[in-house]
């Protein structure tokens, strides 16, 4: 009767290890299933980082190329920069050298004019002294008709007084 009822209680405490055996594997297959399904998410997960990777990585090699159009433009902006301000002192220079050459022309106008009125001077003054040439010239003809005439005259006179 003792045998029986230890192996009473050996069949129903081993019956209940079984039972706890079995609830225990249940438990691990519903936590193995909630793990399958988390991997899947976190496959899932890794396949979208992988992708937010790439386009992260995209977007730096963007960027660099970006940076360096940046840079490169900079560069040529600053170049610009001091080409135009060379260009505006090129033109101050220039403004001066064209000032001071109209200031020149315009001395030069003005000896024009002041030659052209002392011109027009010289030539009334050489036209009053081709006039008072030519008269002188008409009077020294005159004088020199008289003086032939007298001389002349005297040297018929002469002449008869010798023959």
């Amino acid at each position: 009767d003792g045998n029986i009822t230890n192996g009473h209680q050996l069949v129903s405490s081993l019956q209940s290890k079984i039972n706890a055996l079995e609830y225990e594997l249940q438990c691990t297959r519903v936590e193995s299933t909630e793990m399958v399904g988390k991997y899947d998410l976190l496959q899932k997960e890794n396949v979208l980082l992988k992708g937010l990777q790439s386009k992260y990585n995209t977007k730096c090699t963007q960027y660099d190329e970006l940076r360096e159009n940046y840079d490169s433009l900079k560069c040529e902006f600053l170049s610009l920069q001091q080409s135009h301000k060379n260009l505006l002192q090129r033109i101050k220079e220039l403004q001066s050298q064209k000032d001071e050459l109209s200031l020149k022309l315009h001395n030069i106008h003005r000896q024009n004019e002041e030659l052209l009125t002392q011109s027009y001077a010289w030539k009334e003054d050489m036209m009053a002294l081709s006039t008072a040439l030519h008269e002188s010239q008409s009077e020294l003809s005159a004088i020199k008709q008289v003086k032939a005439d007298e001389n002349r005259h005297q040297l018929n006179s002469f002449t008869d007084e010798i023959r």
